[in-house]
């Protein structure tokens, strides 16, 4: 079982928090955990273990996933908001 370190430039908590929590939700995923070495340094990464070695492909589902999310609520805002 090896880890794998996704990086992503100009990033911060936020997303990192986000992408962190749902990839959490997927049952593969035996640990995940995001880290930034250094507030100035605008840089965040993600260590990704999953149980078929399959990491980048449920990385970006759940990137898709968190799309459809922030659609979806943004949908509803605008029908609110009407």
């Amino acid at each position: 079982m090896a880890s794998t370190e996704f990086v992503f430039d100009n990033e911060s908590h936020t997303l990192g928090n986000l992408v962190n929590i749902e990839l959490l939700k997927n049952a593969q995923v035996l640990f995940s955990a995001y880290k930034i070495e250094h507030p100035l340094k605008r840089q965040m990464s993600i260590t990704l273990i999953t149980e078929n070695g399959d990491e980048k492909k449920i990385l970006i589902k759940a990137c898709q996933d968190l799309q459809k999310m922030v659609l979806d609520l943004q949908k509803l805002w605008v029908k609110a908001s009407k």
